[in-house]
């Protein structure tokens, strides 16, 4: 039986699609057979798919070797690419599922000159809901939402902002202002994925889930938080609620470019509240 010019195309470019991706950051370099064995290719498919590559730069081969490394077509494509992501139009639909799921407001926040800022919001029809606005900003260890973003700082990072913020002010009785208090809280909320707050930035007593959003490098710019009343927390189960809200920043995550979350957890370190100045 032959096989349709379409079929047989695109075997031979999910067959393309797979010799890229072999690559990996531990083996950036391959020869022919090593790409042939592990994806189990004939070597004379291999080095046909190899050759169409080379033409248009996604793939070079060393002259000296012989050895196979991504080329720089792949650079060209990555910056169109990273161009292209725009966090809002991403993040937006997720945003609305997840309110539609919750039925609560649902924030996206960015870490930037030390604050957390608003900058994507949709409004859940609770009566009772936080009033922020887009464009708002708070120190960034008020709440939830800013210690999530604190805490996947690279570690140089998060320790300049110690450095930088002085006494950490407080907004309600409940806002944490000892450094080495904050410093282990952030540590926990590294190994659990989320943050969690309730009455930390205003004093009605708003509760907050947040969640980190990773971009293709392991970076944590933005976040996702919900926001509600502690009745309807308790009356919604709150580790119901954690798991929603980390699948929405997930699935955010994998269209903003991340692979894997284990890697990012290397990126970010501890950072002791004693080193201060």
């Amino acid at each position: 039986m032959e096989h349709s010019p379409i079929t047989s195309g695109g075997r031979v470019l999910e067959k393309a699609f797979d010799l890229l991706y072999s690559f990996e950051s531990h083996r950036p370099e391959q020869s022919l057979f090593e790409i042939s064995r592990k994806l189990k290719f004939p070597p004379s498919t291999t080095r046909r798919i190899l050759k169409v590559l080379m033409a248009r730069r996604l793939i070079q081969q060393d002259g000296a070797t012989k050895l196979y490394r991504l080329g720089p077509g792949i650079f060209y494509l990555a910056s169109i690419a990273r161009d292209g992501l725009d966090i809002r139009k991403i993040a937006l639909s997720v945003m609305e599922r997840l309110r539609d799921a919750t039925g609560e407001n649902v924030g996206l926040h960015e870490f930037r000159d030390g604050k957390r800022v608003c900058i994507e919001k949709v409004e859940s029809q609770q009566v009772l809901r936080d009033t922020i606005l887009v464009g708002s900003q708070f120190p960034a260890h008020l709440g939830a939402t800013g210690k999530v973003l604190l805490a996947h700082l690279p570690a140089d990072e998060l320790r300049r902002y110690f450095d930088s913020s002085g006494t950490l002010q407080a907004a309600t009785p409940k806002s944490i202002t000892d450094p080495r208090k904050l410093a282990n809280e952030l540590t926990r909320i590294r190994k659990r994925g989320f943050a969690f707050s309730c009455g930390e930035r205003v004093m009605d007593g708003l509760c907050a889930i947040s969640a980190p959003i990773f971009d293709c490098d392991g970076k944590v710019d933005y976040c996702l938080t919900i926001t509600l009343t502690p009745f309807r927390l308790q009356a919604k189960g709150r580790e119901k609620l954690v798991a929603a809200v980390k699948e929405s920043t997930r699935e955010i995550s994998i269209k903003f470019g991340m692979h894997s979350l284990p890697q990012q957890k290397e990126k970010t370190g501890t950072v002791s509240a004693g080193r201060r100045r």
